[in-house]
């Protein structure tokens, strides 16, 4: 009971802290873009990013649900501390070097961030396709539902019968593309020795297309972008 009050209190105090530095962050990104200080405005936004991108990462990790384009944020914030320093403290020989290469950095991270979301990806799908070797039939027992701006998206969780034993199953994903109701049956391959760690092939490959998609899109743009460059 006192372990789990100190968890309690822990998390108490780590939720104040949060709510605290979210606010003095956009505070801090109003004042001093209104007072002329701009570059400084767009360091604060870069540790909001890096910090937002970081905590994204670990979660996913965490919830074995980590998708590569959540590299984005932290790469983004970095960008914009450096950015914003080189213009707020850079000499002037500095920043006219910055302004050259500036194009050129955002057609890289385009290009970077496309590679690793399709990457990363396919890397995912063939680990899982490795460890996740038998087809079982699971029912949808249960449905959770996320609501954002009129749009839903549902997680299924699903009941199978694996050696001898009937478990609930559910990856924490949620996606708005993979309809399903309580009762359906689907195919699902599991890991013999985690029969936690399992995928759906319709539900993959959805989420599959989306990835690819956003992924392509990012590299196509950093390739435009460097054409534009040269031509």
């Amino acid at each position: 009971m006192e372990q789990k009050n100190k968890t309690g209190i822990g998390m108490i105090l780590l939720s104040i802290f949060f709510l605290f530095w979210f606010v003095l962050s956009i505070v801090a990104m109003i004042y001093f873009a209104k007072t002329g200080k701009v570059p400084v405005s767009i360091m604060v936004l870069g540790q909001f990013l890096l910090c937002f991108g970081i905590v994204f990462i670990i979660a996913g990790i965490k919830d074995k649900a980590f998708n590569p384009i959540t590299l984005i944020f932290p790469v983004a914030g970095i960008g914009c501390i450096v950015g914003g320093a080189i213009y707020q403290f850079g000499a002037e020989t500095v920043i006219a070097k910055a302004e050259k290469m500036l194009p050129y950095l955002f057609a890289a991270i385009f290009l970077i961030a496309g590679i690793i979301i399709v990457t990363g990806r396919f890397i995912r799908l063939r680990k899982k396709k490795r460890l996740c070797t038998v087809p079982v039939t699971a029912t949808c027992v249960d449905i959770a539902y996320h609501f954002r701006r009129g749009h839903r998206s549902l997680c299924p969780t699903y009941e199978i019968f694996f050696k001898d034993e009937t478990i609930r199953i559910c990856n924490n994903t949620y996606t708005s593309m993979n309809d399903l109701t309580v009762g359906e049956k689907r195919v699902v391959n599991v890991d013999p020795s985690d029969p936690h760690n399992f995928y759906e092939a319709k539900e993959e490959k959805i989420s599959g297309v989306i990835s690819n998609i956003i992924g392509i899109g990012f590299i196509l743009s950093g390739i435009l972008i460097f054409i534009m460059l040269y031509i």
